[in-house]
């Protein structure tokens, strides 16, 4: 499978550009494709929603979905974006903002199969609470 990582990033500085404590509103995104645990390519492009008024993570998401991103690494993703990641099927990590992106990104370098599974169950669980606290807003009744 080929594993294309976005990362929002600050700055523009290539893979040492640190990585933003915002998603949707993030300056920039860095865009690497991964093959046996190494970044073969990578771009750092600017973030057409940077100045959106509203809905700029979701936006930002689909983006990133159309430039065959499916892994995000990022510091915070709001909750309608996790909507989108979730709808598109885009795995999530969660680094520190700051770290340099290449960082980051190496947080995603595939592990044994086993410890592969266990970081794709705990990204499933974390979905289905995500989820369950949807539905629970919007089955409430006052």
């Amino acid at each position: 499978m080929k594993v294309r990582v976005a990362v929002p990033c600050d700055e523009d500085r290539g893979l040492n550009s640190p990585v933003s404590s915002l998603f949707g509103r993030a300056p920039y995104f860095l865009i690497a494709d991964l093959a046996d645990g190494k970044i073969t390519s990578w771009k750092l492009i600017r973030n057409p929603y940077f100045n959106s008024p509203g809905g700029a993570g979701p936006m930002a998401i689909q983006f990133l979905y159309d430039q065959g991103v499916n892994v995000i690494v990022a510091s915070m993703i709001g909750p309608n974006a996790q909507g989108a990641l979730l709808s598109l099927g885009i795995s999530y990590k969660e680094v520190s903002p700051g770290i340099p992106a290449d960082e980051a990104i190496k947080s995603v370098v595939p592990k044994d199969d086993v410890e592969m599974l266990r970081e794709r169950k705990r990204w499933i669980e974390e979905r289905l609470k995500y989820i369950e606290a949807r539905l629970r807003e919007l089955s409430f009744t006052p």
